[in-house]
């Protein structure tokens, strides 16, 4: 019986080959290949894992963090110049940290760019800008999270014109081949595929992608060592009291599955992003260690669009709205830049899906796919190879900070367009094999024990194991607030998270996907915290409350994708962690969006 790999794709698949090497598996006497998830679970790995996952609950309990729904606000995504060696505006930044320190806010998230300080050439690095933004900080009496931002600036929602890519020596036309691709060829050089993290190359000073985050990662803590420990002899936390690693697009864990820059728009499912050449290698050598080569041959044929709904239907853009935008009118709304990133793929070994003009993968009707046993294979894959790039990328980062007081983290998307739909597809193609699978009569079905959707918790499970923070965003939105052709499902996907995370001992840090500055987006947030004034109290009454039996959404029982109340302030109710609101922008400063804040923030302290 077939089921799936548990096992990290093989380094001749991630990059350690040439592009023609043909992969070769060994195989027992009976023909059957070794290395399948049976052999190592019968080795004790299962166990082993487990272990290791206990051993990460009890790190993260102790280092919770003791302003536990405290406050943090994050900066502009240009506070530091181009070149890495000052700041954009010293004064106006240092003003400005300490209104917000004043109206009671904890700290600041500052994304720490990879283009900015390795952008003039491999391991030259420059942190003069980012240290006196920390020496400001320190002043003003406020905590920094540091986001070590590995992708580019400029293609996502919330961007807002900043432009700033991956370092020059790291992209262009040689490195194509070690980009994310759709399913026409498409590639954009938001962020490095995870197929080519240990693909070495001598425009990166002969080094692969991990080894430059490791190094990366191994300069910051050497330079900013004293600002990420405690004083001697202190109890305090220290001045950089949380670092999150980058591990995607927006420094999320996930795929660039949703990009602008190749029209996509809310809420278009998006595409799988496993069509580049080490890719389709890794669905190969899986499929046929599965005992399934002819699942290997390519992706999905019926893959969605960027544009489409579950169904395989083509999408208009809501109500008018630009590429990339996002509902509701409350939000604040956000024109994305062009990009020239965003390619076509030449490279003449590269082969394409074969052509299919249908895109109904996600459909209910019984003509999609994903519910299949191959379905559900291509699924885990896309989903476990996401998972272990995260985990080959926290193995370096807490070797490099185990002499760190700060906490670890990583960021992971609020994708709740479609929560509702069976498939939860965007979801899917992001790489969250979140979806609620009904039985089916496929023969295949009883072969692929390993391939069931595990939702967020492989995720979360990560977390556990390396002691990590999790960041979530889509804290501010309402279900109501969204139409409901689109399912969306922000609370519903929030809750889930937070129990998952709460069995776990993992905390979960919250954020606003959006910047808002209305009394419902901060009522809302009051209300996940269980926070809340009087003059808050008719409106959180009435909101809709928490479910903590979110785990069990799992189940092919349909009612489950849906929220079951609970009391909303119980004891036993998952709490979260510290809270950022995007962004410190002129707008946030204006008189009456700053009373609103300020008042917001005294209201998370009570």
């Amino acid at each position: 019986m077939g089921v799936w790999p548990a096992s990290r794709t093989t380094a001749a698949v991630r990059g350690e080959t040439s592009s023609s090497s043909v992969v070769m598996l060994e195989a027992r006497a009976d023909g059957t290949p070794t290395g399948t998830a049976i052999e190592r679970r019968e080795n004790g790995v299962e166990e082993d894992a487990m272990v290791r996952r206990d051993v990460g609950r009890e790190m993260m309990r102790q280092k919770r963090m003791k302003d536990e729904r405290s406050v943090r606000v994050m900066l502009p995504l240009d506070a530091v110049s181009s070149d890495g060696r000052t700041l954009r505006d010293g004064e106006t930044l240092e003003r400005r940290a300490r209104a917000l320190r004043a109206c009671g806010a904890r700290g600041v998230m500052c994304d720490v760019w990879w283009g900015i300080v390795e952008g003039e050439a491999p391991r030259r690095y420059e942190w003069r800008g980012y240290r006196e933004l920390v020496e400001i900080c320190a002043r003003c009496d406020l905590a920094v999270d540091v986001v070590l931002s590995f992708h580019a600036c400029g293609d996502s929602v919330g961007d807002g014109g900043c432009e700033i890519g991956l370092p020059s020596w790291a992209t262009g036309p040689q490195a194509r081949e070690n980009m994310y691709a759709d399913r026409r060829g498409n590639v954009t050089e938001e962020y490095l595929s995870l197929w080519g993290d240990e693909t070495r190359d001598q425009r990166r000073g002969d080094r692969s992608p991990l080894e430059c985050y490791r190094d990366f990662m191994a300069d910051f803590a050497r330079e900013f060592a004293p600002f990420l420990r405690r004083s001697p002899g202190s109890s305090d936390d220290p001045v950089i009291t949380q670092v999150i690693v980058g591990l995607g697009p927006c420094g999320e864990l996930r795929y660039p599955s949703y990009r602008a820059t190749s029209g996509w728009h809310f809420p278009g499912v998006g595409e799988f992003q496993a069509y580049d050449e080490r890719a389709r290698m890794s669905l190969a050598y899986e499929a046929a260690a599965f005992g399934k080569p002819e699942w290997g041959r390519h992706p999905p044929t019926d893959g969605p669009s960027y544009n489409c709904d579950p169904e395989g239907r083509v999408l208009e853009p809501p109500r008018g709205l630009l590429a990339g935008e996002d509902e509701p009118d409350a939000k604040r709304q956000h024109t994305m830049t062009g990009s020239a990133s965003d390619s076509s793929l030449t490279s003449a070994s590269f082969s394409y899906t074969p052509a299919s003009s249908s895109r109904s993968f996600f459909a209910t009707d019984g003509t999609g796919t994903w519910n299949t046993a191959r379905g559900q294979f291509f699924l885990s894959w896309y989903s476990q190879e996401l998972v272990q790039h995260g985990e080959r990328v926290l193995e370096h980062a807490a070797q490099q900070f185990a002499d760190a007081d700060a906490a670890l983290g990583i960021k992971c998307a609020g994708v709740h367009w479609w929560h509702d739909h069976p498939s939860r597809a965007a979801q899917c193609t992001a790489g969250y094999f979140n979806a609620v699978p009904a039985s089916s009569n496929d023969p295949d079905d009883e072969k692929i024990m390993g391939c069931r959707p595990r939702g967020y918790s492989q995720i979360i499970d990560l977390c556990a194991r390396f002691g990590a923070e999790l960041t979530f965003t889509c804290v501010e939105m309402r279900d109501a607030e969204h139409a409901a052709a689109y399912k969306c499902s922000p609370e519903g996907l929030l809750s889930q998270v937070l129990g998952e995370a709460h069995e776990a001992g993992v905390v979960v840090n919250g954020e606003n996907a959006l910047a808002r500055f209305d009394d419902e987006a901060f009522a809302q947030i009051l209300r996940i915290y269980g926070r809340g004034g009087e003059d808050r109290r008719a409106m959180l009454a009435t909101a809709s409350n928490f479910s903590l039996e979110s785990r069990n959404s799992l189940s092919s029982d349909d009612s489950m994708m849906h929220s079951q109340p609970s009391s909303p302030m119980s004891k036993d109710r998952p709490s979260m962690g510290s809270f950022t609101y995007l962004r410190a922008s002129d707008e946030l400063f204006e008189p009456d969006n700053f009373n609103r804040f300020a008042t917001f923030v005294r209201q998370m302290s009570v």
